[in-house]
C-alpha cells in the first residue's frame, strides 16, 4: 500500500461488515481485520473538463461545507495568519499622530469706529488666499523656529531642513469658508512639542505679518499728516499771490475779466479804424493842398465875401470834433452794457475806467471848440486884403495840421491800448491758472485732510487680525486605536485565509452529502456507509459495528432488489480516481452477499495496484495475471476464504505483458467460465479516469457500481467517469457513498440490542 495522502481515510476510519473473531469462530466464519482495509492517496487529474451541473457558483452553504472539510487546516492556518497579521500590524503601524491647532480671526472688512478710510482693500477671497500663503512663508517659519526653546525641540533639531519640514507639516485653512483661520500640525511626536510649535508659528505670523501691517498703517498716517501740512503751506502762498494778481487785473471774476478784455479789444479796434480814417483824410488834405498851390493866383475878393466864407467854414463841423463825439457815444453805450452785466454795476473797475476815458474825451472836445473860437475872434482883419487862393491854402494847411495832430494822438492811444491789452492778457491768464491750481490743491488738501481726520479716529479701532485661541496639548481620542487596528488586521487575515481556503476547497466540488450525487449527477444512490472513527470501532457495545453491518446489508438488499428486476451476475466496483473506497466497498459487498448465502467470487482486477492480498493476508501469486498469460487455469487461482461462500482471485504477478492481455480473449473466457460456478462475481477494478483497464473490463461485466467517498470524491470527476462508461454502453447501477456522518438523515442507525 502507498502512503495515505491528505484526502485519504485512515485505516481506522474505514468501515467493515466483518464480524469480530470471537463471533466468527462461534458462527464458523472468518473475520478480516478492519485495519487492513485501507485507502491510498489520490492524485486528482487537472486536465479534465468539468461536467455540466458540477460548476455552480459559490454559495454560503457550500463554502461552509468546504470549510468543514478542512477545519483542521482552517483552524491552524487561520490562527497563524491572524497572529502574524496582528503582530505585523502592531509592529509596522506608525506611531499615533497628534493634531493641535490655534485659531485666528481674520475679519472680512477692517473694523472701524465711525469713518470709512481710503486704505487700499482687495476682495476677501483674495485676502484669505494671501494670508494662507503668508503663514507658510519662509519669513514666518524662520521667525517661528528662531527662539532657542523651539530650535531645541527634537522634532525640529532632527530634521534635515527644519523650514521645509515645517512647511510640509503646517496646515492652514479657513474651515467652511469662515473668518476663522486655523493653523494646525498633525505629526508624530510629543504632544507638548507640537503645541509649542503651533503657537510659535502663530506668534511669528502675528508679529511678522500682522504687526508689520499695523506699522505700515501708522507710517501711512504720518505721511498723510505731513502731506496735508505741505498742502496747507502751498495753498497759503498761492492764495496771497492770487490776491495780488486779482488786484492788478481789477477783478478775480472770470466773467468780468472776459468782458473787460472784450471791451479793450473793441476799443482798440475802433481806435485803429479811426486811425485809418484820419490817415485817409490826411492823404486827401495833402492832395488838396498840392492842387491849390499848383493853381495861379486869383484876384482878391472883398472883405465881405471872405467873411461870409469864413463864417461858413467856422460854422461847419470840425472832423476831429466829430470823431471825438462819436468816440464818446460809443464809450457811453459800452459803459451802459457793462453796468448791466457787472456784479458791482457802476462800481466795477472796468466801468470806472470807461467813465474816466469819457470824461477825458469830453474835456478834449471842449478845449478844441474854445481854441477855434479864439482864433476867429483874433484875426478879423485877415478877411480884408488876403487873396482867395492864399486863404484857402492856409485853411487846408491848418486842417492838415489838425489831422496830423489827431493821427499822432491816436497812434499814441493805440500803442497804450495795445500795451494795456498785452499786460491784461498775461495777468488774466496768470490769475486763471493760479485759480485752477488753487482749486485743485484745495480739493486734494481737503481729501487728504478728511483722510487724516478719519484715520485719527480709526487708528483706535480693533485690529483686523487677532488671536482667538492658542494651541493646547493634544490627546488621543482613542488610546486603544492601535490595538483595535491590530485586531482588525488579524481578523481580516483570518477571514481572508478562511475565505480563500473555503473557495479553493469549494472549487474542487467534493461530495458533501449523498443527495449531491443524485441531484447533480443523476446517479442512483444504492446506499451509504457511515463514517466510523477508530474509537468507535473499539466500542465494546458494538453499536457502531452494528450500524455499519446494517448499512452494508442495506446496500446488498438494494442490489439484490435491482438484480431481480434486471438480471445481472458480474458487478464491477470502481471509482473516478483512487482513494475513494472502491476496494473496501468490494470487500464489504462480497462479504455481505456471502453472508446472505450467495456463492460469491471477489476478483482483484486492479492489476496496477492490487491490494486484496494485503487485506486477506494471503500470498498474491498465483492470480489473474497468470491465468491471462496461460500459465495456469482459473481453478488453480481460486482461493477459499474464512468467510463461508466467499472465494477470492487475486491479481497475481503483475507486469506490463499481463496488462496488455486484458483486451484479448482470455478475460472473456474466464468471465464466462466463472459465471457457471458463482451466483455473484464482484470485480474490484482500477479507477476509471486514471487508466483504460476499467473501460476494457467493463465490456465483459453486467453492471457497474460506483464507490463515492464523502469529502474526497469530486463531482466533476465522477461525472467524467460516468460519461466515459455510459459512452461504452455499460449499465450503471448507481453509487454507494461512504463516510456519511452517523447522525445524518441518511443513516438511520441501529436498534439497541438486548440487555
Amino acid at each position: 500500500m502507498g502512503t495515505p495522502g491528505p484526502n485519504a481515510l485512515h485505516a481506522e476510519e474505514l468501515p467493515t461488515v466483518l464480524p469480530r473473531r470471537e463471533e466468527a469462530v462461534a458462527h464458523g466464519e472468518m473475520m478480516i481485520p478492519v485495519d487492513r482495509i485501507a485507502q491510498r492517496s489520490v492524485a486528482v487529474p487537472s486536465n479534465l473538463e468539468p461536467a455540466p451541473g458540477t460548476t455552480d457558483a459559490p454559495d454560503l452553504i457550500g463554502l461552509l461545507r468546504a470549510l468543514r472539510r478542512r477545519w483542521r487546516l482552517a483552524f491552524l492556518g487561520g490562527l497563524s495568519c491572524a497572529s502574524l497579521a496582528a503582530a505585523a500590524a502592531f509592529y509596522y503601524l506608525p506611531s499615533p499622530k497628534y493634531t493641535t491647532s490655534s485659531l485666528v480671526h481674520v475679519a472680512e472688512k477692517r473694523p472701524r469706529e465711525i469713518f470709512e478710510t481710503r486704505e487700499s482693500d482687495v476682495g476677501y477671497r483674495t485676502y484669505q488666499e494671501t494670508q494662507l500663503i503668508l503663514v507658510k512663508s519662509r519669513k514666518v517659519l524662520e521667525a517661528a523656529i528662531a527662539p532657542p526653546a523651539i530650535a531645541a525641540l527634537p522634532i525640529v533639531r532632527n530634521s534635515v531642513d527644519p523650514i521645509e519640514w515645517l512647511s510640509q507639516q503646517v496646515q492652514v485653512e479657513f474651515p467652511r469658508g469662515s473668518e476663522i483661520l486655523s493653523i494646525s500640525i498633525t505629526a508624530n511626536g510629543p504632544p507638548s512639542d507640537l503645541s509649542m510649535l503651533v503657537n510659535s508659528v502663530t506668534e511669528a505670523y502675528l508679529s511678522q505679518i500682522v504687526e508689520q501691517d499695523r506699522l505700515e498703517r501708522v507710517a501711512r498716517f504720518e505721511r498723510l499728516k505731513g502731506l496735508f501740512s505741505d498742502y496747507q503751506k502751498d495753498l497759503s502762498g498761492k492764495r496771497a499771490k492770487f490776491k495780488e494778481l486779482a488786484g492788478s487785473v481789477g477783478t478775480s471774476d472770470k466773467t468780468a475779466s472776459a468782458v473787460r478784455q472784450q471791451m479793450m479789444v473793441e476799443h482798440l479796434g475802433l481806435a485803429r479804424q479811426e486811425l485809418m480814417r484820419l490817415q485817409s483824410d490826411v492823404r486827401r488834405s495833402q492832395a488838396r493842398l498840392n492842387v491849390l498851390k499848383s493853381q495861379p493866383t486869383v484876384a482878391t475878393t472883398s472883405n465881405q465875401d471872405f467873411a461870409s466864407v469864413e463864417v461858413r467854414e467856422a460854422t461847419s463841423p470840425d472832423p476831429k470834433m466829430m470823431l471825438i463825439q462819436d468816440r464818446i457815444s460809443e464809450l457811453r453805450g459800452r459803459q451802459a452794457r457793462l453796468s448791466r452785466n457787472a456784479r458791482k454795476g457802476n462800481a466795477d473797475p472796468a466801468a470806472q475806467a470807461l467813465e474816466r476815458e469819457i470824461k477825458q474825451l469830453a474835456r478834449t472836445l471842449e478845449s478844441h471848440r474854445n481854441t477855434a473860437q479864439r482864433a476867429l475872434s483874433a484875426e478879423p482883419e485877415r478877411f480884408e486884403s488876403s487873396p482867395v487862393q492864399d486863404t484857402r491854402s492856409r485853411e487846408v494847411e491848418e486842417y492838415l495840421d489838425i489831422l496830423r495832430e489827431q493821427e499822432k494822438s491816436l497812434v499814441q492811444e493805440i500803442a497804450g491800448l495795445e500795451s494795456q491789452m498785452s499786460s491784461l492778457n498775461v495777468k488774466t491768464m496768470d490769475v486763471h491758472w493760479l485759480d485752477e491750481e488753487i482749486e485743485v490743491a484745495s480739493s486734494t488738501a481737503k481729501t487728504v485732510g478728511a483722510e487724516v481726520q478719519s484715520m485719527t479716529v480709526e487708528m483706535q479701532a480693533p485690529p483686523r487680525i487677532r488671536l482667538i485661541e492658542k494651541a493646547s496639548i493634544p490627546t488621543l481620542s482613542d488610546p486603544m486605536k492601535r490595538y483595535k487596528l491590530s485586531g482588525a488586521a488579524g481578523a481580516g487575515a483570518l477571514v481572508a485565509f478562511l475565505g480563500c481556503l473555503s473557495l479553493l476547497e469549494f472549487r474542487s466540488r467534493k461530495v458533501d452529502m449523498p443527495d449531491e450525487v443524485s441531484d447533480r449527477l443523476g446517479l442512483r444512490i444504492i446506499g451509504d456507509l457511515p463514517r466510523l472513527d477508530h474509537a468507535r470501532l473499539d466500542d465494546p457495545s458494538g453499536r457502531d459495528r452494528d450500524r455499519l453491518v446494517q448499512s452494508i446489508d442495506a446496500v446488498r438488499t438494494m442490489l439484490l432488489s435491482v438484480e431481480r428486476q434486471h438480471s445481472f451476475q458480474v458487478v464491477m466496483v470502481t471509482s473516478a480516481t483512487k482513494g475513494e473506497g472502491k476496494t473496501s466497498l468490494s470487500c464489504h459487498l462480497a462479504t455481505s452477499l456471502a453472508r446472505a448465502g450467495r456463492r460469491t467470487l471477489l476478483i482483484d482486477c486492479d492489476l496496477r495496484k492490487p491490494s486484496l492480498h494485503e487485506i486477506f493476508e494471503v500470498p498474491s501469486e498465483p492470480g489473474l495475471c497468470e491465468v491471462l498469460s496461460g500459465e495456469i487455469g482459473w481453478e488453480g487461482v481460486v482461493r477459499e476464504t474464512e468467510v463461508r461462500d466467499l472465494s477470492l482471485i487475486l491479481a497475481g504477478r503483475c507486469n506490463p505483458e499481463a496488462i496488455e492481455l486484458l483486451p484479448r480473449q482470455p478475460l472473456p473466457d474466464l468471465i464466462i467460465a466463472l459465471r457457471e460456478q458463482y451466483e455473484f462475481i464482484i470485480v474490484d477494478s482500477s479507477p476509471v479516469l486514471l487508466v483504460t483497464d476499467t473501460l476494457i473490463i467493463s465490456q465483459h461485466i453486467d453492471a457497474v457500481l460506483f464507490s463515492v467517498l464523502r469529502d474526497v470524491s469530486q463531482l466533476p470527476q465522477i461525472r467524467a467517469a460516468f460519461d466515459w462508461l455510459t459512452s461504452m454502453g455499460v449499465r450503471i447501477l448507481g453509487a454507494v457513498v461512504s463516510g456519511v456522518p452517523a447522525g445524518s438523515k441518511h443513516n438511520y442507525g441501529s436498534y439497541p440490542g438486548p440487555k
